[in-house]
């Protein structure tokens, strides 16, 4: 036999075997074979879950560790930041870390949790700073009263069925080899859960699995055991368990709640949040509802002239309604206009078309616009125009619109002969003129509604002696007691409205009865907005959310609770701003606290700092506080008021002329011409005049005196730190330079003489102020360096005296001022934990605040989130 022969033997044996399987699947052949289901495998199980996952949330596999970048593009999921930050960290943990951050990171992300670790920790001390955190949270939780207020939840028993995974299909043909290695690392970690496992159908749950598992260990023994058969029993939810874990972790790392029973601590965060999240998600769906159903005076109107058109088919150009229709005042005319019938009306009508016949639109054949593609918003239904049998022509704007005949209705403006409609109405004449601009005595017209407030009437009216026809105003409101109210003729306004009724076709009545229709669907809408926003604010009370979070959710979320209830009902101030009233932590005005704390303990008075002043300067500020001092004045007492020519002089006030800080030193020049507190000064070399009240002072230390007789040209000299010179120019050296003048051989000004001095890279000049002997030991000899010494050791005893009350005065206002920003953060804290158990995301929390508050209190909201 050939190869060829074989080969189509071979062929022909497979086919006979091909056609045997077949016909024994379809009539049963000799034997049957049940195929047993392959048993479960975790791994398998888990890799199962892993590639049911959403593959658009992968993360890029070209992250620094592929395997890593593998197993979180399957793990990671809605964690895809935190992944990405620890897949890029140069202290990579190890697998088993990083799947158990991931699964603490997933379990814990609705709970709202911060924990502010660093990313190359332990999973265990990332557990501890998780329990940390979960504990303030808690006692911050359970500090909150929610009254006899529950939001019943509908509780939902798992559904407890076996699953036949795909892979235990004998037809399976396998998992890719990324789920694979995947669920091999996952594995190892949900070991003792297995009977568990059979039941978890999501990344989530396995997720909870893991961090359950990994985390019950730091909890006491005696729970930590409960847990294990709980995870175990398919009927409790994982969800629930998680939410146990975070609660048992957190009153073990609390004094305040550690013998709390477990089940009450659950209870407990359950009712409030359950109470406060369903709640305030319900309402907040309840307001969305209440303003698309907004209703204001001009939707009245809007009511009334769709009513009209619908049952009585009468069309009012809109444009002539609502134009100049604001507030309830602009309402009550246009109401009786309507009904003395002095508004256009149209009708439709069935004549030939004539050349710039009336029109109105009340069609747009695509939808939200016309066949021409004109928007509605751009010509809105019921628009009056005139049609020429070609084009529509807006009375509105005076546009052409090609639109189609289907589009618009021809239209004929009704008439009535109506005169004296007045029959119904009050008439009242003015008794009292003289207290009005526009009005006399005699002056009369008829009452259309009521006035600014119940003492008050509107008055329409007819005539004003002395004007003829020509009326100063149509329109006053007049008070009561000035006017004579004629008594209403009930017979002849019955005759007179029958009149109307029989002209009209029974118009008024209709009218009449549509505005009491609208009127009350909007009387409705009213309470109904009045109750829902009451008995909202009542529960928010009931529930214990703070003040400030209230009138931060009124301000914010409900838009027109200003039109319902009065602000008097909220507080004055939102939480954020009770937050940024607290002391602001910027470093001037730390420093400011510490000079006042000089001002008031030491009787000294210097100059303040910069208010923008950064922490470098802060700490450069306190380095040299005592030369501050040094320099600082002290006021004379028992000087008589009037105060001498060149005298050092401090502003007691701040200058009301030119807005001189309170505090400032000044050299007295004289009394200005206006007298009173109006000086002439001299500040900073500039004459100004000043408003306000002013006290003698005086140099409080002379230090620099026993050598400054020695500042002279040659003298070797260093720039005082003191000096706004200080630290602005590169090429001064620290070890100083030498004095090439005398003072006032480079100039003089208003602060005294110019001198230069030589640097070591070039020259400047400057104020004696300025300047220091850089060592005054090689000019002093004989006398004067026993005078010298005998001095500075008298300033340095006295200088150590003033260092120490310096440095004590400092200790208490920084302990204080961190004492205030403690409790400035506790605030902020408590604002968070609230919004967050009223359902706000974390993303909308951080944004809100970061809108709110001020610069600081940011800084803290960024280390709050940032691991978030």
């Amino acid at each position: 036999m050939t190869e060829q022969e074989e080969i189509i033997e071979e062929d022909d044996f497979l086919a006979d075997l091909l056609d045997e399987g077949i016909e024994n699947q379809k009539f049963g052949g000799k034997e049957e074979i049940a195929w047993a289901p392959v048993a479960f495998d975790p791994v398998k199980k888990i890799a199962s879950v892993l590639e049911r996952s959403d593959s658009k949330n992968r993360i890029d596999h070209e992250i620094q560790q592929p395997y890593f970048g593998m197993l979180a593009s399957y793990f990671a999921n809605g964690n895809m930041a935190s992944a990405k930050t620890m897949l890029t960290n140069e202290h990579v943990p190890s697998m088993q870390t990083f799947i158990s951050f991931l699964a603490a990171k997933e379990s814990i992300a609705k709970h709202h949790i911060s924990v502010k670790e660093r990313h190359n920790v332990s999973f265990d001390e990332y557990v501890v700073a998780f329990s940390r955190s979960a504990a303030d949270s808690l006692e911050r939780l359970f500090s909150i009263e929610t009254g006899e207020f529950v939001l019943e939840e509908e509780k939902k028993t798992p559904v407890v069925e076996e699953i036949i995974e795909e892979y235990q299909n004998p037809l399976f043909t396998g998992f890719s080899s990324e789920s694979l290695i995947a669920a091999h690392a996952l594995k190892p970690l949900t070991e003792g859960y297995e009977h568990r496992l059979q039941f978890v159908n999501t990344i989530e749950e396995i997720s909870r699995l893991i961090f359950i598992g990994q985390s019950a260990q730091f909890l006491p023994k005696k729970e930590s055991s409960n847990l294990q058969k709980m995870i175990n029993d398919p009927e409790q939810s994982l969800e629930d368990i998680t939410t146990r874990v975070i609660i048992g972790l957190g009153l073990k790392h609390t004094k305040k709640l550690r013998k709390m029973k477990i089940e009450d601590a659950i209870e407990q965060y359950n009712r409030v949040l359950r109470s406060r999240f369903g709640y305030t998600q319900d309402i907040l769906k309840q307001f969305e509802e209440m303003e698309s159903k907004s209703f204001d005076y001009e939707d009245i109107a809007k009511d009334i002239v769709m009513k009209l058109r619908e049952r009585k088919g009468l069309y009012l150009f809109l444009g002539d309604v609502l134009d100049d229709l604001y507030d309830e005042e602009d309402y009550e005319k246009f109401k009786r206009e309507l009904l003395h019938f002095e508004i256009s009306m149209y009708k439709k009508t069935k004549k030939a078309p004539e050349m710039n016949k009336s029109a109105i639109t009340v069609k747009a054949l695509k939808g939200n616009a016309y066949a021409d593609g004109t928007l509605l918003n751009g010509l809105p239904l019921g628009t009056l125009g005139f049609y020429d049998g070609d084009e529509f022509r807006s009375e509105l704007d005076g546009y052409d619109f090609d639109l189609d005949p289907e589009e618009i209705v021809l239209a004929e403006e009704l008439e009535f002969d109506i005169e004296n409609l007045e029959a119904g109405r009050r008439k009242a004449t003015v008794i009292n003129g003289e207290k009005y601009k526009h009005t006399k005595k005699g002056s009369w017209g008829y009452i259309v509604g009521k006035g600014r407030d119940n003492n008050h009437y509107e008055i329409e009216f007819h005539h004003i002696p002395g004007f003829g026809d020509r009326l100063p105003r149509n329109y006053a409101d007049i008070e009561k007691i000035d006017v004579n109210i004629e008594e209403i003729d009930e017979e002849a306004v019955k005759k007179k409205n029958e009149e109307i009724e029989k002209i009209t076709g029974g118009l008024l009545k209709e009218f009449e009865s549509i505005i009491k229709e609208a009127e009350g669907e909007y009387a409705q809408q009213k309470q109904w907005r009045k109750e829902l926003i009451t008995s909202s604010l009542d529960t928010f009370r009931a529930m214990g959310i703070p003040e400030g979070v209230i009138t931060w959710f009124f301000y914010n979320r409900v838009k027109e609770y200003r039109d319902i209830i009065s602000e008097d009902a909220l507080q004055e101030r939102t939480i954020f701003e009770e937050i940024n009233e607290f002391d602001e932590v910027s470093y001037a005005n730390l420093a400011w606290k510490v000079l006042q704390a000089v001002k008031d303990e030491m009787k000294l008075i210097i100059r303040y700092p910069d208010a923008t002043m950064a922490e470098k300067e802060y700490v450069n500020f306190k380095e040299n506080l005592s030369e501050y001092v040094f320099k600082g004045y002290r006021i004379i007492e028992g000087q008589k008021k009037k105060f001498k020519k060149g005298q050092k002089v401090v502003l007691l006030e701040k200058d009301k002329e030119n807005g001189y800080k309170k505090n400032t030193i000044a050299k007295y020049k004289g009394t200005h011409s206006r007298g009173g507190d109006c000086h002439w000064v001299n500040i900073e070399g500039y004459n100004v005049n000043i408003e306000c009240k002013l006290a003698p002072v005086e140099k409080a230390f002379h230090f620099d005196e026993i050598f400054r007789g020695e500042m002279r040209a040659g003298a070797k000299v260093k720039l005082r730190k003191d000096s706004e010179f200080y630290g602005c120019d590169n090429q001064i050296p620290k070890e100083g330079g030498i004095l090439k003048q005398n003072f006032g051989d480079g100039g003089r000004d208003a602060l005294g003489g110019w001198a230069t001095v030589e640097w070591q890279r070039g020259c400047n000049s400057y104020h004696e102020r300025d300047l220091i002997l850089a060592n005054p030991l090689e000019k002093l000899r004989g006398a004067a360096k026993k005078k010298y010494d005998a001095a500075v050791a008298e300033q340095n005893k006295m200088k150590e005296e003033i260092n120490n009350t310096l440095t004590a005065l400092v200790k208490k206002i920084e302990v204080e001022h961190n004492e205030i920003m403690q409790e400035k953060y506790k605030m902020i804290d408590l604002a968070v934990d609230t919004l967050r158990s009223m359902g706000f995301e974390d993303e909308y929390i951080k944004q809100e605040c970061y809108r709110s508050l001020n610069r600081n209190g940011n800084v803290y909201i960024k280390e709050l989130f940032e691991d978030e």
